[in-house]
Order: C-alpha cells, then structure tokens, then sequence
C-alpha cells in the first residue's frame, strides 16, 4: 500500500527529523546563524591580506569561523567551513580568473573543499578542555 506520508507518525519537535529544513523552520533559521558568521569571518581574513592589508582583522576571521561552527552537528560546520573557504577564497584569488572563470571557480571550490574537510573537526574540538590551544593548532 502507498502511502503519501500524510498517515505517518510524526516525529517528536525538535528532533533532527523535524528540522528537516523547510523553509521558514528553525533548522534554516540555524542554518543562517551558522552561515552568516562563517561568510563574515571568511572575508574578514579575506581583508587582512592585500590589497586591503588591515591585517589587524586576521583574528576575526578564525574565530567567527568557531563561533559559527560550536556546537553543531558535523555536516553543519563542514557547510559553515565550506562558505567559510569560499567566502575567504574567492576574493583572494580573484587574479585567477585572468586565465579564465573555470580555473577560478575550481581552485575556489577545491580550496574550500579542504577547509570544509577540516572544519569537521572543529566542534568536537572545542568540546575538549584546552581547547584554545587545540583550534590554534588546527
């Protein structure tokens, strides 16, 4: 028998089968918290390097990265770290697309790729004690 999912149990608020991401649901809220800094702290360290040269900001990037990234699930801070290395990429080799907007978007995409692999790491890193001194060594 078919069953268009009308009948089905409902799973229990706030469980991760409940915030499956429909928009307006809190899970896209807490997307966008998670996003927002990740984008900010990506072109804040963006800034610290030249032309722009404030490198002054070069703390502010990193650590919005881990705010954005603290206590979410594994698959939301490797989206936080992958807009994180976009936001931060992006516009630091924006030379590039010189030589043409495919070789452009693949490092971008490829560079950021590497900071959302490494970005996995970060919650449960920051759960440990010293965590300080483990996100500086990451």
């Amino acid at each position: 028998m078919l069953s268009c999912g009308a009948c089905a149990p409902r799973p229990p608020a706030g469980s991760p089968r409940d915030r499956a991401g429909a928009p307006g649901s809190a899970a896209s809220a807490d997307s966008l918290r998670s996003w927002a800094p990740a984008a900010a702290g990506g072109l804040l360290l963006y800034t610290s390097f030249p032309p722009a040269g404030l490198w002054f900001l070069f703390p502010l990037g990193p650590a919005l990265l881990i705010v954005a990234v603290r206590g979410r699930t594994k698959r939301s801070a490797c989206a936080a770290g992958g807009i994180f290395g976009i936001a931060f990429f992006a516009p630091l080799i924006a030379w590039l697309a010189n030589l043409g907007l495919v070789p452009w978007i693949a490092l971008t995409v490829a560079q950021a790729a590497i900071v959302a692999l490494a970005a996995i790491l970060l919650p449960r890193l920051l759960t440990l004690p010293a965590w300080p001194l483990f996100a500086a060594a990451w």
